[in-house]
């Protein structure tokens, strides 16, 4: 790691549990270059914005404890940058103290390790693939286009570790997907209505700024089981990849209505709203999104129809061959009509 001022003894910190110090006497931005694998235990920044840190290089830089002890990265001040592979072999915490701060890890290597985020600041991402990753202060944001490599797979997710109510953390997916492998579905919903706030997307949670920020306002985070994803998927379907279990959660970034997972709205997206809107005459009402609750209130009611109807009309991209979907004047008047007629008979089907 080249960097002088932060020399001890002409020595670069380089063992586990060493402590890495990058503070505020330089004069502005500067680089720091992994040339050569590098490890130690904790990594200190503390030097206001303009003076930002930026490490870079080939080589990979190891977050290790001395005897599997916990390790870290602490910003105290300014905003900072990693763009270096960087491996974390013990659990660690990524404390980003102020709430102007932010630290940048873009190439964040997979770890079975748990993962802690403490302060008021941001981590940006590019994904996270670890043991655990529990948010206690501030943001975790991962950025990115929606693909493979953006996709996060994380063991136990806990945001603030309280109920709804008390929740102040957010972990922000932007355009990109989640698997959750011990995470109940019924925690992640929660999550992901406090943060949606009715679409409005502007409380803590688990929350996309991308579906905040959608022109129509026609993109959602929804979440299922990996049973539900088989399902209709099949029984041996991967997501981003990964292979999944029925028990996992899967979080997709995705169009009002895509109960199915295929990208899309279409026309099996409309008779699952269908079905279960004439079954809750008979069974009560039915929530979660794989059965067209896509507001998560519980129920599939006209606010889910306008949903759906709404994201069909918005979304863009070819819908898959073969696939019959109403033209989007037939979807609103079938929808009006099911709404309409109440819950005790089916909506024929019209044509205009």
């Amino acid at each position: 790691m080249e960097h002088r001022q932060q020399l001890t003894n002409n020595t670069i910190p380089n063992g586990a549990g060493f402590i890495a110090n990058f503070g505020p006497m330089i004069s502005g931005p500067r680089g720091i270059t992994v040339d050569a694998p590098i490890t130690v235990g904790t990594i200190n920044f503390d030097s206001a914005n303009p003076r930002s840190y930026l490490i870079s290089g080939s080589s990979t830089l190891t977050l290790a404890g001395a005897g599997g002890t916990g390790t870290g990265i602490n910003v105290l001040s300014g905003s900072h940058s990693i763009v270096a592979k960087l491996s974390v072999l013990n659990d660690a915490t990524f404390n980003i103290a102020q709430g102007t701060s932010t630290l940048t890890a873009t190439q964040l290597m997979p770890t079975t390790a748990n993962l802690s985020k403490t302060g008021n600041g941001k981590l940006i991402v590019t994904n996270v693939h670890a043991g655990a990753l529990n948010i206690s202060g501030g943001t975790v944001s991962v950025q990115g286009s929606g693909g493979d490599a953006n996709a996060s797979r994380i063991g136990t997710l806990s945001l603030g570790g309280g109920a709804k109510a008390a929740l102040a953390v957010t972990l922000d997916l932007n355009v990109n997907d989640l698997q959750l492998t011990s995470t109940p579905l019924a925690s992640v919903q929660s999550w992901i209505v406090n943060a949606r706030d009715g679409g409005l997307w502007d409380r803590p949670g688990l929350t996309s700024t991308s579906a905040k920020n959608e022109p129509n306002h026609a993109t959602t985070l929804a979440a299922i089981t990996g049973a539900q994803f088989h399902a209709v998927q099949g029984g041996t379907a991967t997501f981003h990849g990964f292979s999944v279990s029925n028990t996992d959660v899967l979080v997709k970034y995705t169009w009002y209505g895509d109960t199915n997972y295929n990208g899309r709205v279409d026309g099996a997206d409309y008779a699952k709203l269908d079905t279960n809107f004439n079954l809750q005459s008979s069974q009560g009402n039915i929530g979660g999104w794989a059965n067209g609750d896509l507001d998560g209130n519980g129920k599939i009611d006209g606010a889910d129809y306008a949903l759906i109807d709404s994201a069909f009309n918005a979304q863009t991209g070819t819908l898959r061959p073969g696939q019959t979907v109403p033209e989007p004047a037939s979807i609103a008047l079938i929808a009006s009509c099911a709404w309409l007629l109440g819950r005790r008979r089916r909506c024929r089907e019209m044509r205009i």
